[in-house]
């Protein structure tokens, strides 16, 4: 039934060559033994085969060497204390680039605050609720909407302005003020840090959160450097 669709098919989308090529078929496949077909087919696929991986083997050897030749022989191996980079400076951050989790507008600061963004991904929920637990216990239903979005808003701020700390150097440097806020879609928080206190030079601004093992001990979130100029 198969073979009379196809043959059916053929003639309707193809009617001048589909004769000819069903007479070649058979006439081929007539004058050839059935091992010889299946070796002459078994030969064809491993062919096929070899050359796919042939071009696949030369395609990655011309990028390894195209790697290897952008390559350095001294040049960093991904420490971030001697590395700057740029995805943390919006001025120099391709638009295109996803918010890393600490970033500044600038690498050179001139001005007297300087705003520094924290993202908060989602994947970091667990660790809040850990660190801060059930802030929104009170009874707030007799309040209206507005008066509870405003509690739950301060209470969360509260909470991440703990999580996350900031240090300038090896120092802490803890925000007067932090507001949530959004940067190329990404969801966080923003402080503005009074940059009076800070040595001329370069510089090191650090975030750290609590461990998920332990509360009272901290691992770095983010790092970036920045060179202060001041006025």
């Amino acid at each position: 039934m198969m073979a009379k669709f196809q043959l059916a098919f053929g003639s309707i989308v193809n009617p001048i060559f589909s004769k000819s090529l069903q007479y070649l078929s058979l006439t081929f496949m007539t004058n050839l033994s059935r091992r010889a077909f299946y070796t002459g087919l078994s030969l064809i696929i491993v062919l096929m085969i070899v050359s796919t991986l042939f071009v696949t083997l030369k395609k990655t050897l011309e990028h390894f060497d195209r790697k290897s030749m952008l390559g350095r022989e001294f040049f960093s191996n991904g420490s971030p204390n001697y590395r700057l980079s740029n995805d943390a400076y919006d001025a120099q951050r391709n638009p295109e680039a996803p918010t890393p989790e600490l970033c500044i507008p600038t690498d050179i600061v001139e001005s007297a605050y300087l705003p520094v963004f924290v993202k908060y991904p989602r994947s970091m929920d667990a660790r809040l609720t850990k660190f801060c637990g059930n802030l929104n216990i009170a009874d707030n239903s007799q309040l209206s909407k507005t008066a509870q979005r405003l509690i739950t808003d301060s209470l969360n701020i509260s909470c991440l302005s703990n999580f996350f700390q900031l240090r300038i150097n090896d120092s802490i440097n803890p925000p007067t003020d932090w507001l949530f806020t959004e940067k190329n879609g990404s969801k966080g928080i923003v402080t503005y840090l009074d940059t009076r206190s800070f040595p001329a030079g370069k510089n090191l601004l650090s975030v750290k959160i609590p461990t998920e093992s332990k509360i009272d001990s901290l691992e770095q979130l983010g790092s970036l450097f920045f060179y202060f100029v001041p006025k």
